[in-house]
């Protein structure tokens, strides 16, 4: 498997490089000037998949793309894992993403799950994610746990962290103040938002 970098900044082959792992450049050419009554969201999205799909068909199907084209939120660096690619999830796990980790260090980690309790936390059906998930939430200072309000009240296989494990929950207005007043008691800071 090869990992391809779908970009030409110089910043993004430095932080790439930085993890130690192999990689190769393959900036296809694209016309970068799309529609710009799009919103930024979906500007980024449809530059990234055209430079996605340009650079599969240049790299064949057994490459991981790394489309790098989030310069419209160039105040934030976003980090590809490596890993077994978890297509339905489009997420990455397993023993090479949690080795890629290791030499991580995060101010704040956020994750998702299937479900959340009070009684039991945060919990997925799949055994390697949630394992990756702890492995982000034990390089981060800061925990996130971002759940809208319908995953509430029942709980999937795999238990990823307890309540207390996490810093802040991050919801959607619909989550009770009883619910949130819950969480705090178990010193979870709790964040509803409008359209989450």
């Amino acid at each position: 498997m090869e990992l391809i970098l779908a970009s030409q900044s110089p910043r993004r082959r430095e932080l790439l490089g930085g993890l130690g792992l192999p990689f190769r450049v393959l900036a296809p050419e694209i016309d970068e000037r799309m529609d710009r009554a799009l919103s930024p969201d979906r500007l980024v999205e449809c530059i990234s998949l055209e430079k996605a799909q340009a650079a599969q068909v240049l790299a064949g199907p057994e490459a991981i793309i790394i489309a790098a084209a989030l310069s419209a939120a160039a105040d934030i660096q976003t980090f590809v894992i490596g890993g077994e690619l978890r297509g339905s999830m489009l997420s990455c796990v397993g023993s090479l993403a949690e080795l890629s980790l290791q030499r991580l260090f995060f101010d704040k980690g956020f994750i998702s799950g299937n479900h959340f309790t009070l009684e039991h936390g945060f919990s997925t059906p799949i055994f390697q994610e949630a394992e990756l998930k702890r492995r982000v939430l034990s390089v981060s200072k800061e925990k996130f746990v971002l759940m809208d309000y319908s995953k509430y009240g029942d709980d999937s296989l795999v238990q990823v962290v307890p309540s207390q494990g996490v810093d802040t929950l991050i919801t959607d207005w619909h989550a009770p103040d009883e619910l949130a007043r819950g969480f705090e008691e178990k010193g979870v800071r709790v964040s509803r938002g409008a359209d989450i």
